[in-house]
């Protein structure tokens, strides 16, 4: 069974598709594959008019389309935003500068922050 899965990847968004790309970066790593294992929840990413679902299940996350179906935390931003704090620009700046704003469950996104990040990281030359 795959970690990360893309029902619908021919009509993916940028968002989704760099989504995934952290992701199946992040499940390179033994600590994060036991981390996406043990998340279960579900995230909507929005980055300016594109939105993303993660949903993570226990086994794995799958990113689909966001068609309005309620998530227990939402992360948005303007990409640029979202770029940056993925990419080394960290959690708070960001936030507290008004680039990301988290709702719902902060502490679904903090656990889900370092396989971002942790992607970022790997997919780095």
């Amino acid at each position: 069974m795959d970690l990360v899965r893309i029902p619908d990847l021919p009509r993916a968004n940028l968002l989704a598709l760099l989504l995934v790309g952290l992701l199946e970066a992040s499940a390179s790593d033994a600590r994060a594959v036991a981390r996406l294992a043990r998340l279960c929840g579900t995230v909507r990413v929005q980055a300016g008019t594109m939105a993303v679902l993660l949903v993570f299940d226990g086994h794995g996350v799958e990113v689909r389309p966001d068609r309005g179906e309620p998530a227990r935390a939402t992360l948005r931003g303007s990409m640029a935003g979202l770029v940056a704090m993925v990419t080394g620009g960290g959690l708070v700046a960001p936030v507290l500068a008004g680039r990301v704003r988290p709702s719902g469950d902060v502490l679904l996104l903090l656990r889900m922050a370092p396989l971002l990040l942790r992607g970022a990281r790997r997919e780095a030359p």
